[in-house]
């Protein structure tokens, strides 16, 4: 692993990718928004204020985790919960529908988490535990091999996204309001099994508090799912017996 160089100033590898992963959100929306006929600028001004909200949430939790002692270091697991009640409360001003943004938005956060977790494995965060060289890569921060936990997150993102773009490009890009809650589902059971691998402080049975936000993510996200397939039942079949 290399160590978090700085290119210039401030901007480190991981800033890099940081920046690099926010890019690829916008980008995103104002892509697939004219397959939901959204205007694009409306898409992009959504992106936007929603990554400043969720940054800004983000740390404010971190600051309620500390015992409010320290704005730092924070982790998006905490935030995909609550990003729908930004995305209802932007639609109104903006003036898009809700269910469409939150279609957009849910495989748009696992591309660009998808990116910006390449920035972590330069910065030597969310590492896993010590190991051998030969499963190992080297991290600079600890001074020793640990295991590539990143890599196989970096992996999974990548699997995840295919699954929400290939289910969107399947339904037409028509809203049917299962993408964000399967995106929690998704991401929310695989960062539970991956916790279980990086070098953390644990809580309760092995269980790390990112885990523990997963979980409550992926419960959340099978709740909502499945009140949506129901409602979506029950759509049709009115549709069917007007006809």
């Amino acid at each position: 692993m290399l160590p978090n160089y700085r290119l210039f100033g401030f901007l480190s590898l991981y800033n890099l990718f940081l920046g690099l992963g926010v890019a690829a959100l916008l980008l995103f929306l104002v892509f697939i928004s004219k397959k939901y006929g959204m205007p694009r600028w409306k898409a992009f001004v959504a992106g936007v204020l929603l990554y400043a909200v969720g940054f800004v949430l983000m740390k404010v939790l971190y600051w309620v985790s500390t015992g409010f002692k320290s704005f730092g270091a924070g982790s998006s697991v905490r935030i995909y919960v609550w990003i729908p009640l930004f995305i209802w409360l932007f639609s109104k001003p903006l003036k898009y529908r809700w269910q469409d943004m939150c279609d957009m938005i849910g495989p748009g956060f696992i591309v660009s988490m998808f990116v910006m977790r390449f920035g972590c494995i330069f910065a030597g965060c969310c590492h896993g535990y010590p190991t051998d060289s030969w499963i190992g890569i080297y991290n600079a921060v600890v001074n020793r091999y640990v295991f590539p936990v990143q890599i196989f997150e970096i992996l999974t993102l990548l699997l995840i996204a295919v699954v929400l773009i290939s289910r969107m490009i399947r339904q037409r890009y028509q809203t049917k309001g299962e993408l964000y809650p399967l995106m929690l589902i998704l991401y929310g059971s695989t960062r539970f099994f991956w916790e279980f691998f990086r070098d953390n402080r644990k809580i309760l049975l092995q269980i790390s508090g990112m885990a523990f936000h997963a979980l409550y993510a992926c419960l959340v996200g099978i709740a909502w799912y499945l009140s949506v397939r129901e409602r979506n039942k029950a759509t049709n079949s009115g549709r069917h017996n007007h006809k």
